[in-house]
């Protein structure tokens, strides 16, 4: 359903963005799109 779909692409980008600042910060986040 959608709703799996949302939250697996959330748990996705949240682990991505942890792995991404683990590594490294140069930028700060862009929070608006």
């Amino acid at each position: 359903g959608y709703l799996y779909f949302a939250m697996a692409f959330s748990v996705i980008v949240e682990m991505l963005n942890l792995r991404a600042g683990a590594r490294k910060n140069t930028h700060p986040p862009a929070q608006s799109q």
